[in-house]
């Protein structure tokens, strides 16, 4: 394991030859007319050459649509498509000294993808202005500042890694990644990485770090003499936590959302605090609770979501997001209780079951889909799928592989369901989970062991 560490300032990498590599891609951006007003597909792999393109293009004028580097070809040209996003050029020696350019920190900055229905990913669009906000917040709320050193183990197509790289470009700090890794295993990252002062993870790596510090003393007191070790993308357990905060490690609780550029909530738990407790409002959000819904505004939101070569609304009237979250406050903290929309989250990744349903739905033999959250002690939920067929033979194997092409892994389904006789067309979520124990699976995935550690996820709010 190759660790590499980033020193980050305004301008991207501070290194003279990241420097030089986003001044070749800044010339090849401007040679293809690519800048104020333009959209850039942009792959964003754990890698300083990709980072030194994300910046190039931000500093160029243009937006960058941020790709999932481990999603199918297909899905990120379908993401390019969607959002009239050109490809990104290869860099190119500067021939000439390109015009400088004076981004408007108002304008379209990053489109980020995140999980939607009907098979098309919601495109969510964020300025300049919004992420240097959350940047701000989010570095306030986990004590980072210039001398430290977050690690980036999660690729930065979501917004917690992309929220990451804006804190460590703010405020000067470091960043730390394994040369070429998608995905690393964090207990060996950790132990590799002794300048990593912050990490961000999802419940089911706080579970893989605890079974392995009890093996590991050397782990635990790595973990202690960190700043934090923030924690969300899903809910964390409470035992898991209380663990956790028992052995000393400092764990920060957060909420938030692709929509609000990362956390909105964060803060240090105690062993008396709630389950779903999830951090205390930061400094300008404001939340209300109308039922169990929760809705929040922050200097932080989105600028809207990209459809249709325009910018549409995400808010209501007064500035006022519908978080699809349910919870209650107490004493100015946020306790997340479920959700109010079907979306669960895997590992800290978004499962949409509308956008498995419809995709299965694809296929001709198909003639209903229902698709529910399963509970899996590693991560936490995974998809299984009700499916009624017009009786004709269906190649499961080769169904998932055509899914695989269109979604990303995680919200491929671990089994398919024989529909049962006596569940309605229009099965509720309950008759579906009630009718489980019985049904007949027609297709279940073989998973070999896996180790949470090693899996990408957000870890920084529910949802993306």
């Amino acid at each position: 394991m190759e660790v590499i560490t980033l020193q980050m300032g305004p301008g991207g990498i501070a290194d003279p030859h990241w420097q030089g590599v986003r001044v070749a891609y800044e010339h090849s951006l401007w040679a293809e007319g690519l800048g104020t007003g333009g959209r850039v597909g942009v792959r964003a792999s754990l890698d300083a050459e990709a980072i030194s393109a994300l910046f190039a293009v931000v500093r160029r004028g243009a937006c960058a649509v941020l790709l999932n580097p481990r999603d199918p070809e297909a899905r990120r040209t379908a993401v390019c498509v969607q959002a009239g996003a050109a490809s990104l050029p290869a860099p190119s020696a500067p021939s000439c000294t390109v015009p400088g350019a004076h981004p408007d920190p108002s304008r379209p900055t990053v489109i980020v993808p995140t999980s939607g229905s009907s098979g098309e990913p919601r495109l969510i669009v964020h300025s300049a202005a919004t992420l240097i906000e959350a940047a701000a917040r989010a570095s306030k709320a986990c004590s980072f500042a210039t001398d430290d050193c977050w690690g980036l183990t999660i690729p930065w197509h979501h917004v917690g890694g992309l929220g990451i790289l804006m804190r460590a470009a703010l405020v000067g700090a470091r960043v730390a990644m394994v040369r070429g890794e998608s995905s690393v295993d964090l207990q060996a990252f950790l132990l590799a990485a002794p300048s990593v002062t912050h990490a961000s993870i999802v419940p089911t790596q706080l579970a893989g770090l605890l079974h392995a510090a009890q093996h590991d003393p050397s782990l635990h007191d790595r973990i202690r003499a960190m700043k934090a070790l923030v924690v969300g993308g899903a809910a964390c357990p409470v035992d898991w936590r209380n663990r956790a905060l028992e052995a000393g490690w400092p764990l920060v609780m957060t909420y938030g959302m692709t929509e609000t550029g990362a956390m909105v909530a964060a803060g240090r738990p105690t062993p008396e605090s709630a389950d779903g407790w999830s951090g205390r409002w930061l400094d300008g959000v404001v939340a209300k609770r109308i039922d169990a819904d929760l809705f929040v505004r922050s200097p932080t939101m989105a600028l809207g979501a990209w459809r249709d070569g325009q910018i549409e609304p995400i808010v209501e009237a007064g500035g006022w997001l519908l978080t699809n979250d349910q919870g209650r406050f107490e004493q100015g903290a946020v306790i997340i209780t479920g959700r109010s929309d079907r979306v669960f989250i895997s590992g800290g990744e978004n499962v949409d079951p509308v956008e498995l349903e419809a995709q299965l739905l694809h296929h001709a033999a198909l003639l209903g889909a229902r698709v529910i959250g399963v509970p899996d002690d590693r991560w936490g939920m995974r998809p299984a799928a009700f499916v009624r067929s017009d009786g004709s033979p269906v190649d499961w194997d080769a169904l998932i592989a055509s899914l695989a092409e269109r979604l990303p892994r995680h919200a491929l389904p671990d089994s398919i369901i024989e529909w049962p006789a006596d569940l309605p067309h229009k099965a509720s979520l309950a008759q579906c989970h009630a009718a489980l124990p019985s049904a007949r699976v027609l297709w279940s995935k073989s998973v070999p062991e896996r180790s949470a550690a090693v899996e990408s996820a957000d870890g920084v709010g529910h949802g993306d």
